[in-house]
Order: C-alpha cells, then structure tokens, then sequence
C-alpha cells in the first residue's frame, strides 16, 4: 500500500478498545531500521525471528504485535512496531537482540495510549511501499499491503 492508503488504514484503528478483549496492554512502540536495503523477504524473516524470541520469553500468555513494514530501494527499510503483553521485562533486551539478528538500530519506547497511530503517520516517509503485519491474542498472523 502507499502512504495514502497506509493514513486510510491506520484511520479506521481503534487499539486501545482491541485490549479490552484481551487482558493485555500496549507496551512498546518503536522503529526497527537495517543498515542496508534488505529484500522484503530477508526484513520480514528477521523480523519474525525477533517477535518468535519475544514470544517464547512470554510463553504461555499471549505476545500481540502489529508491525508496519516501510520498503524503499534506496533509503533503506523501517519497521514500526507496537507490542502488547500482560508484561515484558526490558525492553533495553530487546533493542540489543535486534542489533545482533539485523546489525541494525532499534528504538524502543514506552507506549501511550492513542500513541501508535500518531506516531507511525509522523515517521512513515512518503513515496515508499508499506505492508501491514499483526499478529492479536493468537488469532494468528494477518498482512495487508
């Protein structure tokens, strides 16, 4: 999708109703960047290697996350990251974890409600391609580009 549908989509969300239905919170929101311009493929993998990690420290509750991926062949790829549970442990662990699987930068922070919207719209960059990951109290994954 490109940055119009992207603000179209974002627009209809309503996150923090969505954690009253499943006994978490909103925890981290932040921006997961590569040093280079890795294929679509290799970004999503590392990316889902990183929430598998997060998940098994969470095992048996639930770890809910929705993931925006920004592609451009020429800027580099980001991706925005919103992380619910009933409680994660540091998120400093997990800044570090994701240097060492992409030898990228992680920015991680605490999560505000109604933040996650706002915060993506104002970082996205224009004319790039974005792709939609989430993942919510084990309904298992869905992706929308």
């Amino acid at each position: 999708m490109n940055r119009s549908q992207l603000e179209r989509y974002v627009g209809r969300w309503d996150l923090d109703e969505c954690v009253e239905d499943c006994e978490y919170e909103w925890k981290l929101l932040g921006t997961l960047t590569f040093p280079g311009t890795p294929s679509w493929p290799k970004a999503r993998r590392l990316f889902y290697r990183w929430v598998a990690e997060m998940r098994k420290d969470r095992a048996p509750q639930f770890l809910n996350w929705i993931a925006v991926f920004e592609h451009s062949r020429f800027d580099g790829s980001r991706i925005y990251v919103l992380i619910g549970a009933s409680e994660i442990n540091s998120r400093r662990r997990w800044t570090i974890r994701w240097q060492e699987l992409s030898r990228g930068d992680a920015t991680l922070d605490r999560y505000r409600r109604g933040g996650f919207p706002k915060y993506l719209l104002g970082e996205a960059r224009p004319n790039q391609h974005f792709v939609v990951a989430m993942d919510f109290c084990g309904w298992g994954l869905y992706e929308a580009d």
